[in-house]
């Protein structure tokens, strides 16, 4: 029975369907599967558009050859892959936090652009402890992190050997002083640029 109703379920989404959407003032006939009408209708409204206006976005980036329909298929499946890796993007911010709280020792996250992503309240002690003039607010305002191995030379041997943790040195710099020490790096995130998770062991 769940079989047959997702068979219908397919089946219905892939019947052509003509309507007539205004596109830059002018009434415009496409013909498309009710799969593709449905998805350009939840892309419209996730950007705050109508879809006339979003066709004629994806007419005028992907229809050089006259051709609306195929422009907006392809339109509404790189729109698809785009939300597909923003969602991932999030459910990975979030889980990357996650692992950084849950962690009883100092860590932090780091990014690709060598953005400090979130760190624990170890972490803030750790930094408390050395730089005790400073208020937490200024700590995380002025904190700047390097490490003496390149980002992408890192990632690279991380994402090579994902369960083998990367020793490597770390520079903290804040305002006037600045803390040196070793860290285990760990892969995060692999995606695009990617993201790592610093143990500090001293």
């Amino acid at each position: 029975m769940e079989l047959m109703r997702e068979h219908t379920e397919i089946a219905s989404g892939a019947q052509l369907r003509f309507r007539a959407v205004p596109v830059d003032g002018v009434r415009k006939g496409l013909r498309l599967e009710e799969a593709y009408w449905d998805a350009l209708a939840e892309l419209a409204t996730d950007l705050g558009v109508k879809p006339g206006q979003l066709i004629s976005r994806y007419a005028a980036q992907y229809g050089e050859n006259g051709n609306v329909t195929a422009a907006v298929r392809l339109g509404v499946l790189e729109g698809l892959r785009e939300r597909e890796m923003q969602r991932q993007a999030t459910m990975s911010l979030q889980a990357i936090i996650g692992m950084v709280a849950g962690c009883p020792t100092a860590a932090f996250a780091l990014s690709g652009g060598k953005k400090v992503l979130t760190y624990n309240p170890p972490f803030l002690s750790f930094l408390q402890a050395r730089l005790s003039h400073l208020s937490p607010e200024a700590l995380a305002a002025g904190l700047k992190l390097q490490l003496d191995i390149p980002f992408g030379a890192l990632m690279s041997r991380l994402r090579n050997e994902p369960q083998t943790p990367v020793s490597a040195g770390y520079v903290i710099a804040t305002n006037d002083r600045i803390l040196r020490g070793r860290l285990n790096a760990v892969l995060a995130n692999a995606v695009g640029e990617g993201a790592i998770i610093g143990y500090l062991a001293g």
